[in-house]
């Protein structure tokens, strides 16, 4: 097994972003002949309250290789960890040119924004406000 999460800002409290650019970061987890668990390449709500503002988050990645496993939220991974369910606003932001990239056999979802339940797809509520979420691959949000 090999698993890494939050490239960028891994968040585990309640966390309000303003007038920033979450840019460039990535994450890898690879894995022999095991799964690969990869998730929040730009930031990673971590059953959190996140909220950005005027924010950009941009030109991040995740990438899985392994035999199996998931690939999730190349610039945002919004997911449910030990706690409660994770809450998400976006105000007056932009999510683009994120990307998941993954062997064979590895789930990528939520190229921009990944947010759901990863073992049930259950989707977690995002609030967006004025926010653009477009040019990610190889999509835009899962859960949305």
């Amino acid at each position: 097994l090999a698993e890494s999460d939050g490239g960028g800002v891994q968040v585990q409290g309640e966390t309000t972003v303003r007038d920033s650019r979450v840019v460039n970061n990535s994450l890898n987890a690879t894995s022999e002949t095991g799964l690969a668990l990869a998730s929040g390449g730009g930031l990673f709500n971590l059953s959190a309250s996140l909220t950005l503002e005027r924010t950009v988050v941009t030109a991040n990645s995740a990438s899985a290789t392994g035999a199996g496993g998931f690939n999730l939220g190349g610039g945002i991974g919004n997911v449910l960890v030990g706690g409660g369910p994770p809450e998400l606003t976006l105000t007056d932001s932009v999510v683009t040119a994120n990307r998941l990239d993954a062997s064979d056999g590895v789930l990528s979802q939520g190229g921009g924004l990944y947010t759901a339940d990863p073992f049930s797809g259950q989707p977690f509520p995002v609030t967006i406000t004025r926010t653009v979420i477009a040019g990610n691959k190889p999509d835009q949000c899962s859960g949305c």
